[in-house]
Parts: C-alpha cells; structure tokens; sequence
C-alpha cells in the first residue's frame, strides 16, 4: 500500500481507466491533492495584464478592497496612466463595479 509523504493518505486521485495516480516526489510518493498544492506554490505567481502582455509579479499588488467604495473581494486594477518603466505606477484597485462606472463616465 502506497502512503503519501505529505499528508500520509492512503488514497489519491482514480482516473476513468481505473489507474490509480500517485506522483514521485523526493524520497517517496505524493498523492494527488498534496501535487497540485506544491505545483500550484511553486509555479504559480500573480499575473498583470499590461499592454496586452502578462506579466510576472513576486507578489499580488491586489488586496482585495476597493479603493473607491470600500467593496471587498474580487478587484480589478485600474491603470490611471501607462507607464512602460514601472506597470504599477499610478494604477488603483476597484471593485468591477467602480471600474465599469469609472468607464462609462470618463473621469
């Protein structure tokens, strides 16, 4: 019987064919859910768009409020100006709907 070296479970993720999947992982096994928990860590980092392009931040510029209303949760971030040496520079956080009104009126 295989265990997990992570979370020591015994049971992992079971394809359509009947396999059952494990993945190799230093000095032993990992299960499914410990995988994608250390894949999404290590690979993932937040992302900007930016003149039609992504970029890769070393940590998430959004905090989730709203700097307009106050509203917490998903946010959107605003580019005021455009600045090619810095894609931070004057940008703020709002809320989708803040950021579709700021849209329409034009300020």
């Amino acid at each position: 019987m295989i265990t997990c070296i992570e979370c020591s479970s015994v049971t992992t993720l079971v394809r359509g064919n009947g396999k059952v999947q494990w993945y190799n992982y230093k000095d032993g096994k990992i299960c499914h859910n410990c995988y994608n928990k250390l894949h999404s860590e290590k690979w993932r980092k937040p992302t900007l768009r930016f003149k039609n392009q992504r970029i890769r931040l070393n940590e998430n510029p959004r905090k989730g409020i709203c700097q307009w209303c106050g509203y917490q949760g998903y946010t959107h971030m605003h580019h005021a100006e455009y600045h090619d040496d810095d894609p931070l520079k004057d940008t703020i956080e709002l809320c989708a709907r803040c950021h579709k009104g700021l849209h329409w009126v034009k300020i």
